[in-house]
């Protein structure tokens, strides 16, 4: 079930959103009808549920009042808590939001891959019969020396997740996200931060409604003929072969 937050911006719905993978993901999506939601911590940002040293420095601004050991107790334990709950509880899955293909998109995560199009509104009726709450929210670009968030306003640890450095505002990221709460509690991590939950997995799987979901599946610039016909029989297996088209990318100029 999609579930949205005042304090994240969300698309129109009939915005288009795409989502740039490899052909053995596209095989997952397809076979498992679910889309992967990966553990924070496994992404390639290292900043991925981190704070802003304003939010930081917010957040400690009720300390002064204690000793210096107690301070840094508090410090460590805050910390403690807020990475095992932004980064080894909550799963995310990452969309770009455009009306467009993007040719820098394709060359970071898809040169020899496809991108699923779909729409905000598709993504939310794809997920619907999921038992599990999905937050889901627009990204929103911070400069993390300088710049930051209430956390009177809004303390929880999802904040984090909703936010990334400016350096990645090419992504224009569309995020839905899930917290999974693992085995004894926070201070109790099976295997510390190497977990990968009870199936091996460093993250879950969330049922989708194929068919709703995706409206295009779109072969990467410059694919031979073969590859397309390839990704064709592969979304043959779940009757969406219809839906592969070839790259706009790849359109001819005038002269």
């Amino acid at each position: 079930m999609l579930c949205t937050d005042t304090a994240f911006a969300v698309p129109e719905p009939d915005e288009k959103i795409w989502r740039f993978i490899s052909v053995a993901e596209l095989v997952s999506l397809l076979s498992k009808r679910a889309l992967f939601f990966s553990r924070v911590d496994k992404l390639d940002d290292p900043y991925e549920g981190s704070l802003p040293r304003l939010v930081v420095a917010r957040a400690e601004a009720g300390f002064e009042g204690l000793t210096a050991q107690g301070r840094e107790l508090m410090r460590n334990t805050r910390q403690q808590v807020g990475y095992v709950q932004s980064k080894l509880w909550t799963m995310v899955n990452c969309w770009y939001l455009n009306e467009h293909e993007s040719a820098a998109m394709w060359k970071l995560h898809a040169s020899d891959g496809v991108a699923i199009q779909s729409t905000f509104s598709r993504f939310g009726a794809a997920v619907a019969a999921s038992p599990r709450k999905l937050v889901v929210g627009v990204i929103k670009y911070l400069d993390y020396e300088t710049q930051g968030w209430d956390v009177e306003q809004d303390p929880r640890t999802i904040a984090s997740i909703f936010h990334k450095r400016a350096s990645f505002e090419h992504e224009r990221e569309l995020r839905a996200a899930v917290s999974e709460p693992l085995p004894g509690g926070v201070y109790n991590v099976p295997e510390g931060p190497g977990y990968v939950g009870p199936e091996g997995l460093p993250g879950i799987y969330v049922e989708v409604d194929l068919a709703t979901l995706i409206g295009r599946i779109h072969v990467s610039p410059g694919s031979p003929l073969w590859f397309r016909d390839v990704v064709k029989t592969i979304a043959g297996l779940a009757n969406l072969d219809g839906t592969v088209v070839q790259s706009s990318v790849d359109g001819d100029p005038l002269w």
